[in-house]
């Protein structure tokens, strides 16, 4: 029975746009196209790395987490999965979350996840240099999972350098997985304006531009790793899931 390790759950991203725009008054709006890069502090209308954390924490105590809708056909998919494999999740959320967590499971997908892990990633604004002590890819690996479906590029480079008999799914058609950097980097890499770990709100005129073409670069190049594909959605997983199977009984 293979294992599917499943990176996300519900529409955080435009959750935490919502909440965002209604909590700080962002003019104009943000919207999930603002979202270029996979960390909130690279994108406009966030902040520095410890302050766009604790906006992050704010945001998920006023209740973001337990607001997060579903995303279509996810139920379906994982419960025609479910029959023959097992599903467990791994998030970048913290142990804290559990709970909520845990409840908005119960109440979406119930009984359809073996186990949720928890890797904590940037939990602690008061000490960003010690952020991300696990990563989703050393979890991988530990429980060998056959598949990894997660929506971030970093997400999926890494677990598959770290595993190369793992299958990585790069799942939905966001803003910010459209470009894949093989540095696995969550902002813009080095380049010749040495932007990496500037966030956006420092970021020059010059900086903006020059990130954005580069971006584009990336995004013309439609690059991925070995044993990596695009699924736009729940349909397209169970999709390719099934196809896989096949392939897989037939050796």
């Amino acid at each position: 029975m293979a294992r599917l390790e499943v990176g996300l759950g519900g529409q955080t991203g435009q959750t935490i746009c919502d909440e965002a725009n209604k909590q700080y008054g962002h003019n104009p709006t943000l919207t999930l196209d603002d979202f270029k890069y996979e960390y909130y502090c690279y994108n406009r209308g966030w902040s520095h790395l410890k302050e766009t954390i604790k906006m992050f924490q704010e945001l998920v105590q006023l209740g973001a987490y337990e607001r997060c809708a579903p995303m279509p056909g996810a139920l379906e998919a994982l419960t025609k999965l479910q029959e023959s494999h097992r599903l467990m999740i791994v998030t970048a959320r913290s142990e804290a979350d559990r709970e909520v967590i845990q409840a908005w499971l119960d109440t979406h997908t119930p009984g359809i996840f073996e186990k949720v892990y928890f890797t904590s990633t940037f939990t602690n604004p008061e000490d960003p240099a010690s952020l991300s002590k696990t990563t989703k890819a050393e979890v991988i690996q530990k429980i060998g999972a056959h598949v990894f479906v997660d929506d971030s590029p970093s997400n999926i480079v890494g677990a598959l350098r770290a595993n190369s008999s793992l299958m990585g799914l790069l799942f939905g058609e966001y803003t910010w997985n459209q470009a894949v950097w093989s540095t696995m980097s969550g902002g813009p890499p080095k380049g010749e304006t040495d932007s990496e770990d500037i966030p956006y709100v420092d970021w020059t005129d010059d900086q903006i531009r020059d990130n954005e073409a580069r971006r584009q670069e990336k995004i013309e190049a439609d690059w991925l790793p070995n044993n990596a594909v695009r699924v736009k959605d729940w349909t397209a997983v169970l999709s390719w899931v099934e196809e896989w199977e096949k392939t897989r009984s037939a050796l």
